[in-house]
């Protein structure tokens, strides 16, 4: 719901200028065969061209690559559908064609993690963006205001349960700082809205399964619940959620920015 249009300027010419031009962590074992390669292309790769980011990405990706007059050529592409393993095939064929730095759009950080490690040994300059991706591996990452993000959660309930009521809280603090950031940002907005009272927090720790679990058992406790405030998109990867919640109560979430 908040617009990221001004935000998604400056983080593609970061992403674009450090993917090709930024020099490896010297802590990277890289493969001889490829680490010194200055042939091939540059790779900006989204989540699916069904996502909605996709059209900002394209756009900003060509008139940025074009802005830096850059002379290796650039390659967007994305998969047909949103899934991770359309993604990490994506990926490996780009690599098989010679790609030589790459700027992501992460689908699901731990599933693409071993990927990125092996394309990185390779000698691929890899950026992660929206979401960070955990690894050994200092992958550059560039992404958007995590506090904007928990603010504007906090914005998204509120105009969400207009009448106000009582909303459950999924985080996954022990996930890492990006989402504590957000979750403080989130439950300072959302005192000045007192209508509507979070009386109940869960810590995911980032997996979908336990996520929707957590809320599956937290219904049949409190059915009355009007809304689950959720950081990221876990209980939505995957799976179909039709049934996850009954009408009476809302989802808004996050990925990477709010929705209902």
């Amino acid at each position: 719901m908040r617009p990221i249009s001004n935000t998604s300027a400056r983080l593609f010419l970061f992403t674009l200028t450090v993917a090709f031009a930024a020099p490896h962590p010297a802590c990277r074992r890289e493969d001889p065969n490829t680490a010194h390669r200055t042939d091939g292309f540059v790779a900006v790769v989204g989540i699916g061209d069904d996502d909605p980011l996709w059209p900002i990405i394209t756009g900003t990706a060509a008139r940025v690559h074009a802005n830096l007059g850059l002379t290796v050529p650039l390659r967007i592409e994305a998969p047909d559908k949103g899934s991770v393993n359309a993604q990490i095939q994506l990926l490996k064929g780009l690599h098989e064609q010679g790609m030589i730095a790459l700027a992501v759009q992460v689908t699901d950080p731990q599933a693409l993690s071993n990927t990125l490690e092996s394309l990185a040994t390779r000698g691929v300059r890899i950026v992660t963006m929206m979401r960070p991706v955990p690894s050994d591996t200092a992958f550059i990452h560039s992404g958007p205001d995590e506090e904007l993000i928990g603010a504007a959660l906090a914005d998204a309930v509120a105009d969400t349960l207009k009448d106000g009521g009582t909303v459950a809280l999924l985080h996954a603090d022990s996930a890492g700082e990006t989402f504590a950031c957000r979750q403080r940002a989130f439950l300072h907005g959302i005192q000045s809205t007192p209508a509507v009272n979070v009386i109940l927090t869960y810590d995911c720790e980032a997996n979908p399964t336990a996520a929707r679990t957590i809320i599956t058992d937290t219904m049949k406790r409190f059915p009355r619940l009007k809304g689950w405030a959720v950081l990221d998109n876990w209980p939505l990867r995957g799976h179909d959620n039709t049934s996850l919640l009954p009408p009476t109560c809302s989802m808004i979430a996050v990925d990477p920015v709010p929705f209902t």
